[in-house]
Protein backbone atom coordinates (compact mmCIF):
# COMPACT_ATOMS: atom_id res chain seq x y z
CA UNK A 1 0.00 0.00 0.00
CA UNK A 2 1.03 3.61 -0.61
CA UNK A 3 0.23 6.92 1.03
CA UNK A 4 0.68 9.88 -1.32
CA UNK A 5 -0.26 13.51 -1.70
CA UNK A 6 -1.39 13.21 -5.33
CA UNK A 7 -2.33 10.17 -7.40
CA UNK A 8 -2.45 10.76 -11.17
CA UNK A 9 -4.38 8.08 -13.05
CA UNK A 10 -3.27 7.65 -16.66
CA UNK A 11 0.26 7.94 -18.11
CA UNK A 12 -0.50 9.48 -21.48
CA UNK A 13 0.74 12.92 -22.51
CA UNK A 14 -1.73 14.64 -20.17
CA UNK A 15 -0.91 12.58 -17.08
CA UNK A 16 2.83 12.71 -17.79
CA UNK A 17 2.75 16.48 -18.46
CA UNK A 18 1.00 17.05 -15.14
CA UNK A 19 3.39 14.69 -13.33
CA UNK A 20 6.43 16.54 -14.67
CA UNK A 21 4.94 19.95 -13.85
CA UNK A 22 4.14 18.90 -10.29
CA UNK A 23 7.64 17.44 -9.88
CA UNK A 24 8.88 21.06 -9.94
CA UNK A 25 7.49 21.54 -6.40
CA UNK A 26 8.95 20.56 -3.03
CA UNK A 27 7.49 18.17 -0.47
CA UNK A 28 5.02 16.46 -2.82
CA UNK A 29 4.66 12.69 -2.90
CA UNK A 30 3.32 12.00 -6.41
CA UNK A 31 2.24 8.65 -7.81
CA UNK A 32 1.52 8.08 -11.52
CA UNK A 33 -0.66 5.03 -12.24
CA UNK A 34 -1.00 3.34 -15.63
CA UNK A 35 -3.04 0.25 -16.50
CA UNK A 36 -0.78 -0.80 -19.40
CA UNK A 37 2.81 -2.08 -19.31
CA UNK A 38 4.31 1.18 -20.58
CA UNK A 39 3.46 4.87 -20.77
CA UNK A 40 1.82 6.37 -23.89
CA UNK A 41 -0.30 3.36 -24.77
CA UNK A 42 -3.61 5.03 -25.65
CA UNK A 43 -4.40 8.10 -27.76
CA UNK A 44 -0.95 9.48 -26.93
CA UNK A 45 0.69 6.76 -29.02
CA UNK A 46 -1.64 6.62 -32.02
CA UNK A 47 -2.28 10.17 -33.20
CA UNK A 48 -1.08 12.59 -35.87
CA UNK A 49 1.78 14.12 -33.85
CA UNK A 50 0.81 17.64 -34.93
CA UNK A 51 1.52 20.73 -32.82
CA UNK A 52 -1.33 22.89 -34.07
CA UNK A 53 -1.10 26.63 -34.53
CA UNK A 54 -4.25 27.22 -32.50
CA UNK A 55 -6.28 28.89 -35.24
CA UNK A 56 -9.11 26.39 -35.72
CA UNK A 57 -10.49 25.73 -32.21
CA UNK A 58 -13.73 27.62 -31.63
CA UNK A 59 -12.96 30.95 -30.02
CA UNK A 60 -13.77 31.13 -26.32
CA UNK A 61 -13.38 27.40 -25.65
CA UNK A 62 -10.71 25.84 -23.45
CA UNK A 63 -9.32 24.31 -26.64
CA UNK A 64 -8.80 27.78 -28.13
CA UNK A 65 -7.27 29.18 -24.95
CA UNK A 66 -4.85 26.33 -24.27
CA UNK A 67 -3.75 25.18 -27.72
CA UNK A 68 -1.99 28.44 -28.66
CA UNK A 69 -0.46 28.65 -25.19
CA UNK A 70 0.78 25.09 -25.49
CA UNK A 71 2.13 25.65 -29.00
CA UNK A 72 4.45 28.36 -27.69
CA UNK A 73 5.90 26.03 -25.04
CA UNK A 74 7.19 23.26 -27.30
CA UNK A 75 10.49 24.74 -28.45
CA UNK A 76 11.70 25.14 -24.87
CA UNK A 77 10.34 21.72 -23.87
CA UNK A 78 12.22 20.08 -26.73
CA UNK A 79 15.43 21.87 -25.75
CA UNK A 80 15.05 20.37 -22.28
CA UNK A 81 13.73 16.89 -23.10
CA UNK A 82 14.96 16.08 -26.65
CA UNK A 83 11.84 14.38 -28.00
CA UNK A 84 12.05 15.74 -31.53
CA UNK A 85 9.97 18.87 -32.24
CA UNK A 86 10.16 20.50 -35.67
CA UNK A 87 8.43 23.80 -36.40
CA UNK A 88 7.73 23.20 -40.09
CA UNK A 89 4.47 25.14 -40.45
CA UNK A 90 1.08 24.01 -41.72
CA UNK A 91 -1.08 24.73 -44.76
CA UNK A 92 -4.88 24.39 -44.87
CA UNK A 93 -5.56 23.80 -48.56
CA UNK A 94 -8.61 24.98 -50.50
CA UNK A 95 -9.71 23.23 -53.70
CA UNK A 96 -12.95 25.13 -54.36
CA UNK A 97 -14.24 28.67 -54.00
CA UNK A 98 -16.39 27.78 -50.94
CA UNK A 99 -13.24 26.35 -49.35
CA UNK A 100 -11.32 29.53 -50.16
CA UNK A 101 -14.02 31.48 -48.30
CA UNK A 102 -13.63 29.03 -45.41
CA UNK A 103 -9.92 29.92 -45.20
CA UNK A 104 -10.84 33.52 -44.40
CA UNK A 105 -13.28 32.35 -41.70
CA UNK A 106 -10.55 30.19 -40.13
CA UNK A 107 -8.13 33.12 -40.38
CA UNK A 108 -10.51 35.40 -38.46
CA UNK A 109 -11.05 32.74 -35.79
CA UNK A 110 -7.28 32.31 -35.47
CA UNK A 111 -6.76 36.04 -34.99
CA UNK A 112 -9.36 35.99 -32.18
CA UNK A 113 -7.43 33.07 -30.63
CA UNK A 114 -4.24 35.12 -30.56
CA UNK A 115 -2.51 33.46 -33.53
CA UNK A 116 -0.45 36.30 -34.96
CA UNK A 117 1.43 34.65 -37.83
CA UNK A 118 -1.36 33.55 -40.19
CA UNK A 119 -1.21 34.26 -43.92
CA UNK A 120 -3.58 33.59 -46.83
CA UNK A 121 -1.55 32.34 -49.79
CA UNK A 122 -2.33 32.27 -53.50
CA UNK A 123 -2.20 29.14 -55.63
CA UNK A 124 1.23 30.11 -57.01
CA UNK A 125 2.64 30.74 -53.53
CA UNK A 126 1.38 27.37 -52.31
CA UNK A 127 2.74 25.47 -55.31
CA UNK A 128 6.13 27.14 -54.85
CA UNK A 129 6.25 25.95 -51.23
CA UNK A 130 4.89 22.48 -52.06
CA UNK A 131 5.63 21.52 -55.70
CA UNK A 132 4.32 17.97 -55.27
CA UNK A 133 0.75 18.88 -54.31
CA UNK A 134 -2.26 18.95 -56.62
CA UNK A 135 -2.41 21.56 -59.38
CA UNK A 136 -6.07 21.94 -58.38
CA UNK A 137 -5.21 23.86 -55.20
CA UNK A 138 -6.65 27.40 -55.22
CA UNK A 139 -5.02 28.78 -52.08
CA UNK A 140 -4.08 28.00 -48.49
CA UNK A 141 -3.99 29.30 -44.95
CA UNK A 142 -0.37 29.24 -43.81
CA UNK A 143 0.61 29.00 -40.13
CA UNK A 144 4.43 29.06 -39.75
CA UNK A 145 4.33 28.24 -36.01
CA UNK A 146 2.68 24.82 -36.42
CA UNK A 147 4.94 21.81 -36.06
CA UNK A 148 5.37 18.08 -35.62
CA UNK A 149 6.54 15.80 -32.81
CA UNK A 150 6.90 12.10 -32.21
CA UNK A 151 4.02 11.87 -29.68
CA UNK A 152 5.15 8.71 -27.90
CA UNK A 153 8.73 10.01 -27.65
CA UNK A 154 7.34 13.21 -26.13
CA UNK A 155 5.29 11.27 -23.58
CA UNK A 156 8.21 8.98 -22.70
CA UNK A 157 10.48 12.02 -22.23
CA UNK A 158 7.97 13.65 -19.86
CA UNK A 159 7.63 10.45 -17.82
CA UNK A 160 11.38 9.86 -17.58
CA UNK A 161 12.04 13.42 -16.47
CA UNK A 162 9.21 13.30 -13.92
CA UNK A 163 10.75 10.11 -12.49
CA UNK A 164 14.18 11.82 -12.31
CA UNK A 165 12.49 14.47 -10.18
CA UNK A 166 10.84 12.13 -7.69
CA UNK A 167 7.57 10.95 -9.27
CA UNK A 168 6.86 7.25 -8.78
CA UNK A 169 5.39 5.31 -11.73
CA UNK A 170 3.35 2.13 -11.30
CA UNK A 171 2.68 0.25 -14.54
CA UNK A 172 0.03 -2.46 -14.95
CA UNK A 173 -1.96 -0.94 -12.08
CA UNK A 174 -5.48 -0.52 -13.39
CA UNK A 175 -7.65 1.32 -10.86
CA UNK A 176 -10.69 -0.80 -10.05
CA UNK A 177 -12.31 1.23 -7.23
CA UNK A 178 -12.03 4.59 -5.46
CA UNK A 179 -13.49 5.37 -2.07
CA UNK A 180 -13.38 8.63 -0.13
CA UNK A 181 -12.88 8.14 3.57
CA UNK A 182 -12.48 10.42 6.58
CA UNK A 183 -9.55 9.27 8.69
CA UNK A 184 -10.77 10.79 11.93
CA UNK A 185 -13.94 12.64 13.01
CA UNK A 186 -13.52 16.09 11.55
CA UNK A 187 -10.15 15.06 10.14
CA UNK A 188 -8.66 15.11 6.70
CA UNK A 189 -10.49 13.20 3.99
CA UNK A 190 -8.45 10.97 1.71
CA UNK A 191 -9.20 8.85 -1.33
CA UNK A 192 -8.44 5.14 -1.30
CA UNK A 193 -7.66 3.71 -4.72
CA UNK A 194 -7.68 -0.04 -5.29
CA UNK A 195 -5.88 -1.56 -8.26
CA UNK A 196 -6.17 -4.80 -10.20
CA UNK A 197 -2.85 -5.93 -8.67
CA UNK A 198 -4.30 -5.64 -5.16
CA UNK A 199 -2.41 -2.46 -4.35
CA UNK A 200 -4.14 0.07 -2.10
CA UNK A 201 -3.26 3.74 -2.43
CA UNK A 202 -4.27 6.49 -0.02
CA UNK A 203 -4.20 9.92 -1.69
CA UNK A 204 -5.15 13.43 -0.60
CA UNK A 205 -5.99 14.35 -4.19
CA UNK A 206 -6.67 12.38 -7.36
CA UNK A 207 -6.16 13.67 -10.91
CA UNK A 208 -8.19 11.78 -13.49
CA UNK A 209 -6.25 11.55 -16.77
CA UNK A 210 -7.69 8.19 -17.80
CA UNK A 211 -8.44 9.15 -21.40
CA UNK A 212 -11.20 7.02 -22.89
CA UNK A 213 -11.96 5.69 -19.42
CA UNK A 214 -12.10 9.05 -17.63
CA UNK A 215 -15.90 8.88 -17.34
CA UNK A 216 -15.70 5.43 -15.76
CA UNK A 217 -13.03 6.56 -13.29
CA UNK A 218 -15.12 9.61 -12.37
CA UNK A 219 -18.05 7.27 -11.83
CA UNK A 220 -16.15 5.61 -8.97
CA UNK A 221 -16.61 8.85 -7.00
CA UNK A 222 -20.23 9.24 -8.23
CA UNK A 223 -19.34 12.03 -10.66
CA UNK A 224 -21.39 11.36 -13.79
CA UNK A 225 -21.47 14.84 -15.30
CA UNK A 226 -19.91 13.76 -18.61
CA UNK A 227 -19.42 10.72 -20.78
CA UNK A 228 -16.74 9.69 -23.27
CA UNK A 229 -17.11 7.95 -26.61
CA UNK A 230 -14.27 6.61 -28.75
CA UNK A 231 -13.61 8.17 -32.14
CA UNK A 232 -11.39 5.96 -34.30
CA UNK A 233 -8.93 7.23 -36.85
CA UNK A 234 -7.02 5.04 -39.32
CA UNK A 235 -3.53 6.06 -40.52
CA UNK A 236 -0.94 4.88 -43.05
CA UNK A 237 2.82 5.39 -42.62
CA UNK A 238 5.02 5.55 -45.72
CA UNK A 239 8.80 5.47 -45.99
CA UNK A 240 11.22 8.40 -45.77
CA UNK A 241 11.55 8.73 -49.54
CA UNK A 242 7.88 9.70 -49.67
CA UNK A 243 8.29 11.84 -46.52
CA UNK A 244 10.95 13.94 -48.25
CA UNK A 245 8.45 15.05 -50.92
CA UNK A 246 6.46 17.24 -48.49
CA UNK A 247 7.75 20.21 -46.48
CA UNK A 248 4.77 21.21 -44.31
CA UNK A 249 1.78 19.71 -42.51
CA UNK A 250 -0.92 19.68 -45.18
CA UNK A 251 -4.54 19.86 -44.05
CA UNK A 252 -7.64 20.01 -46.21
CA UNK A 253 -10.38 22.50 -45.42
CA UNK A 254 -12.38 21.00 -42.51
CA UNK A 255 -15.82 19.40 -42.79
CA UNK A 256 -18.49 18.49 -40.24
CA UNK A 257 -18.07 14.76 -40.90
CA UNK A 258 -14.29 14.48 -41.16
CA UNK A 259 -13.20 17.27 -38.80
CA UNK A 260 -9.78 18.59 -39.88
CA UNK A 261 -9.88 16.18 -42.79
CA UNK A 262 -7.22 13.83 -44.07
CA UNK A 263 -3.76 15.25 -43.52
CA UNK A 264 -0.59 14.55 -45.43
CA UNK A 265 2.42 15.28 -43.27
CA UNK A 266 6.05 14.45 -42.69
CA UNK A 267 6.67 12.84 -39.31
CA UNK A 268 9.26 14.11 -36.86
CA UNK A 269 11.58 11.28 -37.92
CA UNK A 270 11.11 11.69 -41.68
CA UNK A 271 8.33 9.32 -42.74
CA UNK A 272 5.10 10.37 -44.47
CA UNK A 273 1.82 10.11 -42.54
CA UNK A 274 -1.68 9.94 -44.06
CA UNK A 275 -4.90 10.12 -42.05
CA UNK A 276 -6.92 9.98 -39.94
CA UNK A 277 -10.45 8.94 -40.70
CA UNK A 278 -12.98 9.73 -37.95
CA UNK A 279 -15.59 7.16 -36.97
CA UNK A 280 -17.45 7.00 -33.63
CA UNK A 281 -17.04 3.55 -32.03
CA UNK A 282 -19.11 1.69 -29.46
CA UNK A 283 -16.02 -0.12 -28.18
CA UNK A 284 -13.17 1.63 -26.39
CA UNK A 285 -10.79 -1.17 -27.42
CA UNK A 286 -11.52 -1.28 -31.19
CA UNK A 287 -8.12 -0.42 -32.67
CA UNK A 288 -8.20 -2.79 -35.65
CA UNK A 289 -7.62 -1.03 -38.95
CA UNK A 290 -10.44 -1.09 -41.50
CA UNK A 291 -9.95 -1.71 -45.22
CA UNK A 292 -12.67 0.77 -46.24
CA UNK A 293 -11.32 3.49 -43.94
CA UNK A 294 -7.76 3.02 -45.22
CA UNK A 295 -9.00 3.14 -48.82
CA UNK A 296 -10.78 6.41 -48.01
CA UNK A 297 -7.63 7.82 -46.37
CA UNK A 298 -5.58 7.20 -49.54
CA UNK A 299 -8.35 8.49 -51.82
CA UNK A 300 -8.67 11.71 -49.82
CA UNK A 301 -4.88 12.12 -49.44
CA UNK A 302 -4.51 11.97 -53.23
CA UNK A 303 -6.70 15.06 -53.43
CA UNK A 304 -3.72 16.80 -51.79
CA UNK A 305 -0.88 14.78 -53.28
CA UNK A 306 -2.03 12.94 -56.43
CA UNK A 307 1.15 10.97 -57.06
CA UNK A 308 1.39 9.19 -53.71
CA UNK A 309 3.29 5.94 -54.08
CA UNK A 310 1.55 3.48 -51.78
CA UNK A 311 4.08 0.77 -52.66
CA UNK A 312 6.26 2.70 -50.19
CA UNK A 313 3.82 1.99 -47.34
CA UNK A 314 5.42 0.61 -44.17
CA UNK A 315 2.43 -0.03 -41.94
CA UNK A 316 -1.00 1.16 -40.86
CA UNK A 317 -2.51 1.77 -37.44
CA UNK A 318 -5.67 3.04 -35.77
CA UNK A 319 -6.00 5.32 -32.77
CA UNK A 320 -8.95 6.14 -30.54
CA UNK A 321 -9.65 9.71 -29.43
CA UNK A 322 -11.74 10.74 -26.42
CA UNK A 323 -14.89 12.47 -27.62
CA UNK A 324 -16.95 13.89 -24.75
CA UNK A 325 -20.53 15.15 -24.74
CA UNK A 326 -19.15 18.53 -23.60
CA UNK A 327 -17.28 19.04 -26.92
CA UNK A 328 -14.48 20.86 -25.13
CA UNK A 329 -11.68 20.00 -22.72
CA UNK A 330 -12.97 19.13 -19.24
CA UNK A 331 -10.48 20.52 -16.69
CA UNK A 332 -12.11 20.99 -13.30
CA UNK A 333 -12.37 19.88 -9.71
CA UNK A 334 -15.33 17.58 -9.28
CA UNK A 335 -18.36 19.31 -7.78
CA UNK A 336 -19.54 15.94 -6.48
CA UNK A 337 -16.27 14.89 -4.88
CA UNK A 338 -13.89 17.76 -3.92
CA UNK A 339 -10.23 16.78 -4.21
CA UNK A 340 -10.95 14.72 -7.36
CA UNK A 341 -9.89 16.54 -10.54
CA UNK A 342 -11.19 15.59 -13.98
CA UNK A 343 -8.92 16.21 -16.97
CA UNK A 344 -11.03 14.55 -19.62
CA UNK A 345 -12.30 14.76 -23.18
CA UNK A 346 -8.81 15.75 -24.31
CA UNK A 347 -9.15 15.22 -28.04
CA UNK A 348 -7.36 17.30 -30.71
CA UNK A 349 -5.63 19.69 -30.10
CA UNK A 350 -4.88 17.96 -26.78
CA UNK A 351 -1.29 17.04 -27.67
CA UNK A 352 -0.58 20.70 -28.51
CA UNK A 353 -2.32 21.93 -25.37
CA UNK A 354 -0.78 19.34 -23.01
CA UNK A 355 1.89 21.55 -21.36
CA UNK A 356 -0.63 24.37 -20.93
CA UNK A 357 -3.18 21.91 -19.50
CA UNK A 358 -0.57 20.89 -16.92
CA UNK A 359 -0.20 24.52 -15.83
CA UNK A 360 -3.99 24.85 -15.65
CA UNK A 361 -4.20 21.82 -13.36
CA UNK A 362 -1.48 23.21 -11.07
CA UNK A 363 -3.53 26.41 -10.76
CA UNK A 364 -6.64 24.36 -9.92
CA UNK A 365 -4.71 22.55 -7.20
CA UNK A 366 -3.58 25.86 -5.73
CA UNK A 367 -7.16 27.15 -5.81
CA UNK A 368 -8.28 24.01 -3.98
CA UNK A 369 -5.97 24.89 -1.08
CA UNK A 370 -2.83 22.92 -1.95
CA UNK A 371 0.23 24.87 -0.82
CA UNK A 372 2.97 24.59 -3.42
CA UNK A 373 6.60 25.62 -2.99
CA UNK A 374 8.73 25.69 -6.12
CA UNK A 375 12.04 23.82 -6.18
CA UNK A 376 15.17 25.80 -6.91
CA UNK A 377 16.89 25.39 -10.29
CA UNK A 378 19.48 23.20 -8.54
CA UNK A 379 16.78 20.92 -7.09
CA UNK A 380 14.78 20.43 -10.29
CA UNK A 381 16.54 18.59 -13.10
CA UNK A 382 14.89 19.96 -16.23
CA UNK A 383 17.08 18.06 -18.71
CA UNK A 384 16.60 14.63 -20.22
CA UNK A 385 18.83 13.26 -22.99
CA UNK A 386 17.42 11.20 -25.85
CA UNK A 387 19.05 7.76 -26.08
CA UNK A 388 19.47 8.04 -29.86
CA UNK A 389 21.73 10.28 -31.93
CA UNK A 390 19.56 11.59 -34.79
CA UNK A 391 22.19 13.93 -36.24
CA UNK A 392 22.90 13.98 -39.98
CA UNK A 393 26.52 12.86 -39.44
CA UNK A 394 25.60 9.92 -37.22
CA UNK A 395 27.11 7.20 -39.44
CA UNK A 396 30.41 9.08 -39.47
CA UNK A 397 30.32 9.23 -35.64
CA UNK A 398 29.56 5.49 -35.48
CA UNK A 399 32.45 4.73 -37.83
CA UNK A 400 34.91 6.78 -35.78
CA UNK A 401 33.78 5.58 -32.35
CA UNK A 402 36.23 3.60 -30.21
CA UNK A 403 33.35 2.05 -28.21
CA UNK A 404 32.35 -1.30 -29.66
CA UNK A 405 28.73 -0.89 -28.61
CA UNK A 406 28.56 2.52 -30.31
CA UNK A 407 29.87 0.88 -33.50
CA UNK A 408 27.52 -2.12 -33.47
CA UNK A 409 24.35 -1.38 -35.44
CA UNK A 410 21.41 -3.50 -34.26
CA UNK A 411 18.67 -2.01 -36.47
CA UNK A 412 20.12 -1.55 -39.95
CA UNK A 413 16.95 0.07 -41.38
CA UNK A 414 17.13 2.97 -38.90
CA UNK A 415 20.86 2.75 -38.00
CA UNK A 416 20.22 2.20 -34.27
CA UNK A 417 23.24 1.03 -32.29
CA UNK A 418 23.66 -1.35 -29.39
CA UNK A 419 24.72 1.54 -27.15
CA UNK A 420 21.55 3.50 -28.00
CA UNK A 421 19.34 0.55 -27.10
CA UNK A 422 21.28 0.09 -23.86
CA UNK A 423 20.66 3.74 -22.99
CA UNK A 424 16.92 3.24 -23.54
CA UNK A 425 17.00 0.14 -21.33
CA UNK A 426 18.53 2.22 -18.53
CA UNK A 427 16.30 5.28 -18.75
CA UNK A 428 14.24 4.77 -15.59
CA UNK A 429 11.22 2.77 -16.80
CA UNK A 430 11.45 -1.02 -16.86
CA UNK A 431 11.18 -2.39 -20.41
CA UNK A 432 9.78 -5.87 -20.95
CA UNK A 433 8.85 -6.03 -24.63
CA UNK A 434 10.52 -5.13 -27.92
CA UNK A 435 7.85 -2.57 -28.87
CA UNK A 436 8.91 -0.46 -25.87
CA UNK A 437 12.40 -0.24 -27.38
CA UNK A 438 10.87 0.53 -30.79
CA UNK A 439 9.00 3.55 -29.39
CA UNK A 440 12.14 4.85 -27.64
CA UNK A 441 14.74 4.25 -30.34
CA UNK A 442 12.93 3.41 -33.64
CA UNK A 443 14.61 -0.02 -33.76
CA UNK A 444 11.98 -1.97 -35.70
CA UNK A 445 10.31 0.99 -37.42
CA UNK A 446 12.11 0.72 -40.75
CA UNK A 447 11.38 -1.15 -43.95
CA UNK A 448 11.62 -4.65 -42.43
CA UNK A 449 9.48 -3.60 -39.44
CA UNK A 450 11.72 -5.43 -36.97
CA UNK A 451 12.03 -8.74 -38.82
CA UNK A 452 15.84 -8.60 -38.58
CA UNK A 453 16.52 -6.69 -35.38
CA UNK A 454 13.72 -7.84 -33.06
CA UNK A 455 15.52 -11.05 -31.90
CA UNK A 456 18.65 -9.01 -31.09
CA UNK A 457 16.61 -6.46 -29.17
CA UNK A 458 14.79 -9.25 -27.29
CA UNK A 459 18.16 -10.73 -26.31
CA UNK A 460 19.27 -7.38 -24.89
CA UNK A 461 16.02 -6.95 -22.93
CA UNK A 462 16.33 -10.47 -21.50
CA UNK A 463 19.90 -9.76 -20.37
CA UNK A 464 18.76 -6.55 -18.67
CA UNK A 465 15.82 -8.25 -16.90
CA UNK A 466 17.95 -11.17 -15.68
CA UNK A 467 16.37 -13.70 -13.28
CA UNK A 468 16.51 -16.43 -15.90
CA UNK A 469 14.51 -14.50 -18.53
CA UNK A 470 15.38 -15.85 -21.97
CA UNK A 471 15.28 -14.04 -25.30
CA UNK A 472 12.30 -16.16 -26.39
CA UNK A 473 10.41 -15.07 -23.25
CA UNK A 474 10.44 -11.42 -24.36
CA UNK A 475 7.27 -10.62 -26.36
CA UNK A 476 6.82 -8.04 -29.10
CA UNK A 477 4.17 -6.36 -26.92
CA UNK A 478 2.70 -7.16 -23.54
CA UNK A 479 -0.46 -9.30 -23.66
CA UNK A 480 -2.75 -6.97 -21.68
CA UNK A 481 -5.12 -7.03 -24.65
CA UNK A 482 -5.25 -8.60 -28.10
CA UNK A 483 -2.88 -7.12 -30.67
CA UNK A 484 -4.86 -5.05 -33.17
CA UNK A 485 -5.42 -6.36 -36.68
CA UNK A 486 -3.53 -4.37 -39.30
CA UNK A 487 -3.73 -4.62 -43.07
CA UNK A 488 -0.77 -6.10 -44.91
CA UNK A 489 1.77 -4.03 -46.78
CA UNK A 490 0.64 -5.84 -49.94
CA UNK A 491 -2.93 -4.52 -49.40
CA UNK A 492 -1.71 -0.98 -48.71
CA UNK A 493 0.46 -0.98 -51.85
CA UNK A 494 -2.62 -1.56 -54.03
CA UNK A 495 -4.64 1.38 -52.69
Amino acid sequence: SFEVDIAIVGAGVIGCSIARELSKYRHLNILLLEKESDVSQGASKANSGIIHGGYDAKHGTKKSQLSRRGNKMFEKLDEELEFGFKKIGSLVLAFSQPEVKMLYDIYQNGVKNGVDDLQILSKDQVRKMEPNISIGVLGALYCPSAGIVSPYEYCIALAENAIMNGVRLLLEHKVTAINKLSLTPGGEERFTLETKKGTSISAKRVINCAGLYADELAGFVHDRNFYIRARKGDYIVLDKEEGARINHVLFQAPTEKWGKGILVSPTARGNLLLGPSAIIQDSKEATDTDTHELAYVVWAARRTMPHLDTTKSLTSYAGLRSRSNVHDFIIEESRISPGFFNVAGIESPGLTASPAIALEVVNLLKTSGLLLEKKSSEEFNRLRKHPVNFSANKLESVKNSVDGKEKTIICKCENITEAEINRALNSGIEIRCTDSIKWRTRAGMGWCQGARCRPLVAEMIAAKLGNGVRMQDVPKNMPSKEAPVRESRNFLSKL
